[in-house]
């Protein structure tokens, strides 16, 4: 998909590609049975939330491979049994990363607010294996974990 739409999105079945589009709302993606290709969400803008949840058929969502996404809200990501990369976003809220059971990594994303990763099974990124974020603002704070956000920094000690 590559388009304008001016409010909400929802992706509820099989795979996609949404590729330099402009979404006006919140782009949700949930239930997503197992499939054998990569879902993607590459140089997107959505001026609302972004939200990854329940889904057994992994993602891309970042700028290893193609132009990063912008998103006005919060990047969230939870609840699935798929790998998910999370790289180089630009997310004005919170970019949150939890209870997901296959592999994630969460590395060179831009985070307005907070940065959170917690109850994963496997996450990778950053610094010693840790997830990473850019402060958006100018502004590092800093854990002695390496863990870079604007803002607190939850859910140090669940990451491995």
């Amino acid at each position: 998909m590559s388009a304008t739409v001016g409010g909400n999105v929802q992706v509820q079945g099989g795979g996609f590609n949404i590729n330099m589009a402009n979404i006006g709302g919140n782009l949700q993606v949930q239930n997503l049975p197992p499939n054998s290709t990569q879902n993607q969400i590459c140089g997107t803008t959505v001026k609302g939330d972004l939200q990854y949840q329940n889904c057994a058929a992994g993602v891309q969502i970042d700028g290893a491979s193609c132009a990063g996404n912008t998103i006005g809200g919060n990047l969230q990501v939870q609840n699935n049994t798929a790998a998910t990369l999370l790289i180089g976003n630009n997310v004005h809220g919170d970019l949150q990363d939890n209870n997901n059971t296959a592999a994630t990594q969460v590395t060179g994303n831009t985070v307005g607010n907070n940065l959170q990763c917690q109850n994963n099974t496997t996450i990778t990124g950053g610094k010693h294996g840790q997830a990473e974020a850019r402060p958006l603002r100018g502004v590092l704070a800093s854990s002695d974990r390496n863990i870079f956000a604007i803002g607190r920094v939850r859910g140090v000690g669940s990451m491995q």
